[in-house]
């Protein structure tokens, strides 16, 4: 008791002061998160923005970017000897994820790269609503309808995005764009004809073909205009890749290392299947047991 009064005893713990805050800033993360991508939202059982699609304008692009590197400055200043250990490993994996954000925004810059991001979002915007009976089929087929009111405009962002992405980028994208149209033609339809509402079935027909127009335009468009300035490379550089590995795996080996660990499991696997070989026929090699 002395030596308490007198302030010899041990200093209290400061562990979990900080996780109200903390939890705070990863709510505040979250939410913006929802927001930036309503699919994403779709897809873990968030419906509050069910009725918006994504934004890939250059503008919006900036502020993501933006926000990511605010809340990294936000995730920085909390003192991890604050945060109990739960709390102190979602700090950690957010501020990567952080990182991860701006590099893939940023630095690789996708949206200015591949084609096929604006076609493959449309179709996973409506996908994730149709496949999942969270709510009445008509409920979610006007969630359809909401959404696909805004394809159009995305498929415009497309057009002033792309710059000079990869030839092959392009042509796979060219590809997708024909089983893009069949699943707006077939799939979506076939999964709400349950709905018989007519107006209603009647405002998605209306919406439905313009998707599946725009669908179109847009393979035109990338045949005739983007494919012929389709002439960047897809190498992201050994600096961006490790900083990538890093962000996104939590990965911190230099390449030389990484492929050394490679390396060492390619040499066990082909000595694990030199041992099974024997077992199986030792008479044969290891590529006529594998045939």
């Amino acid at each position: 008791m002395m030596m308490t009064a007198c302030g010899g005893g041990a200093p209290a713990s400061k562990e979990g002061t900080g996780d109200t805050a903390f939890n705070a800033l990863v709510t505040e993360i979250t939410e913006a998160m929802y927001k930036q991508s309503p699919s994403n939202a779709t897809y873990l059982g968030v419906h509050k923005y069910d009725d918006q699609l994504e934004d890939l304008s250059a503008t919006a692009v900036a502020a993501e970017v933006a926000s990511a590197k605010a809340f990294r400055q936000k995730l920085d200043a909390i003192d991890p000897a604050t945060l109990t250990v739960d709390a102190r490993l979602d700090r950690e994996f957010l501020q990567h994820q952080m990182d991860a954000t701006v590099l893939q925004l940023d630095v690789v810059r996708g949206w200015e790269q591949n084609a096929d991001l604006y076609t493959s979002t449309a179709t996973n915007a409506v996908y994730l609503i149709m496949k999942r009976n969270f709510a009445p089929a008509a409920e979610r087929l006007k969630l359809v309808i909401a959404r696909e009111k805004q394809m159009p405009a995305l498929l415009q962002q497309a057009r002033a995005n792309l710059k000079t992405p990869p030839k092959i980028f392009t042509e796979i994208a060219i590809e997708q764009v024909d089983g893009n149209q069949s699943f707006f033609a077939k799939d979506l339809p076939l999964a709400f004809a349950e709905v018989k509402d007519a107006a209603l079935v009647a405002e998605f027909k209306k919406t439905n073909d313009a998707v599946i127009a725009a669908l179109g335009d847009y393979k035109a468009w990338l045949r005739k205009d983007l494919l012929p300035k389709s002439t960047g490379s897809f190498a992201l550089g050994a600096d961006t890749y490790t900083k990538l590995l890093n962000a996104t795996e939590m990965v911190d080996l230099s390449l030389d290392d990484l492929l050394a660990v490679a390396e060492q499991n390619r040499q066990k696997n082909e000595a694990a299947l030199v041992e099974t070989a024997k077992l199986i026929d030792p008479k044969k090699t290891v590529e006529q047991v594998l045939q």
